[in-house]
């Protein structure tokens, strides 16, 4: 059995599990993860649990900490300009039809 929690990067997402390296979280905090695309700002889906072995996917990456007041605010800052960034997008598509 391995001891993982579950992460979300948006609401409803697939959850991926994260080794929490003697840590514990609980459902619903904002946590930091390692990924294979770098580090990642999530939500703690599940919390402390154990799965089997082979329902993890190796290697498991690590949770790297509980996001900080400056975690969050830069998560929210790069959801503003997501959003910007799409419809500056869309209008260019339209522009070029």
């Amino acid at each position: 059995m391995t001891n993982v929690i579950g992460v979300r990067y948006k609401p409803g997402g697939k959850i991926y599990y994260f080794d929490p390296q003697d840590m514990v979280f609980q459902e619903g905090e904002n946590v930091i993860v390692d990924t294979s695309r770098g580090v990642e700002f999530g939500i703690c889906a599940e919390g402390n649990h154990e799965v089997p072995d082979s329902a993890v996917v190796q290697p498991l990456h690590n949770v790297l900490r509980k996001a900080t007041e400056e975690d969050e605010k830069n998560h929210a800052e790069l959801k503003k300009k997501e959003k910007r960034a799409f419809e500056v997008c869309q209008q260019k598509i339209a522009d070029h039809k």
